[in-house]
């Protein structure tokens, strides 16, 4: 084709009308426009007319030229609509290299988050392992202790044994026991009877062997008494006699051993320091006699007067029974260990 055109060119320049035309002509702005648009081969085309403007090219090229020019219009459209649809696919190439970009770091950050799974993951397996370890040794722990529970078990229901039989035991000490003590209290109530009589016995041998009463004592005080706040027995802490031993020195009382009649006396002495004195002859906690003393002052400086008093009775007596002289409360009796003034005597008449 471009030979085509340049053989139509130099004919139209040499031959044609039989004159050079080119020389004479200058160029059309087409001409320029031809050349930066890169269709140089036909640019020199359009200056082939005449003085009169007239185109001196064939009608064909001129078409053709019209024909290159719709073509080079539309080109020009798709050049621009290309460049628009570069643009386009530009920007998509650059949201896509963003795109990428964002992928890349995400998938760095999920290989990141990747690795740092792997690290949870290797610390959980050897969190898991220690578990799994913890576990078992808790396991090994539950066997034994249920091994001692089941010991313990055996051992308890053994001590439970061993305590039903100790306490079986200790029903049937305490069973001997009772009957020991019931033994025990029989063999004193026989022992007493035994020793009663035995007094008795004692007694009568007395009496046969001396002619005299059986049972007689007497007995007197050393120390003062007095004043007391309630009745107190008078103790006669000094004895003269006690045949039989009836009478006890260490609380005043004499004690029945042999039934009978007895004669009982007992001297008090008042002392100066209070007006009144009585003392009672008691039988069994009852009162029998009693003496007694009131006296006034003669005058404020003076004492009350000291007196001597004393009683005589004869009670019938049982065995056990108990006689004993009592001082009425707030009342004072007066003796010493040298002139014994107050005394206290008995002894069996038949």
């Amino acid at each position: 084709m471009l030979f085509v055109l340049l053989y139509s060119c130099a004919f139209l320049a040499i031959g044609g009308h039989g004159q050079s035309v080119l020389p004479n002509y200058p160029w059309p702005v087409y001409h320029q426009r031809y050349l930066q648009t890169g269709f140089c081969e036909y640019s020199f085309l359009i200056s082939a007319q005449n003085s009169d403007g007239v185109c001196l090219l064939p009608a064909n090229i001129s078409t053709r030229l019209q024909e290159i020019e719709r073509d080079r219009t539309l080109e020009k459209q798709r050049t621009k609509h290309m460049s628009t649809s570069l643009g386009e696919l530009t920007e998509q190439v650059h949201s896509l290299t963003l795109e990428v970009n964002n992928t890349g770091t995400e998938l760095t950050k999920l290989a990141e988050d990747q690795a740092e799974g792997s690290v949870r993951d290797e610390d959980m397996a050897r969190e898991l392992a220690n578990v799994t370890h913890a576990t078992e040794s808790t396991r090994k722990q539950i066997q034994e202790i249920e091994l001692l529970q089941r010991e313990q078990s055996a051992t308890s229901l053994e001590l439970q044994q061993t305590i039903e039989q100790q306490n079986q035991t200790i029903d049937e000490l305490k069973s001997i026991v009772h009957e020991l003590k019931n033994l025990v209290e029989q063999q004193t109530d026989t022992i007493s009877q035994y020793e009663t009589r035995l007094s008795r016995l004692e007694s009568d041998t007395t009496t046969t062997a001396t002619g005299g009463p059986a049972v007689a004592f007497s007995a007197s005080r050393t120390i003062p008494l007095g004043p007391v706040f309630s009745h107190t027995r008078v103790v006669f802490d000094h004895v003269y006699v006690n045949i039989g031993n009836s009478y006890n020195p260490d609380d005043g009382i004499f004690t029945c051993n042999t039934a009978g009649a007895y004669m009982f006396t007992y001297f008090m002495y008042k002392a100066i320091e209070v007006p009144q004195m009585a003392v009672y002859l008691v039988l069994n906690n009852t009162i029998q006699t009693a003496v007694f003393e009131n006296n006034l002052k003669m005058d404020d400086e003076s004492h009350y007067s000291a007196d001597m008093s004393g009683n005589s009775l004869i009670l019938q007596l049982s065995v056990g029974d108990t006689v004993s002289v009592v001082l009425r409360r707030n009342d004072y009796i007066y003796s010493n260990n040298l002139d014994k003034y107050c005394t206290f005597s008995g002894f069996l008449l038949k």
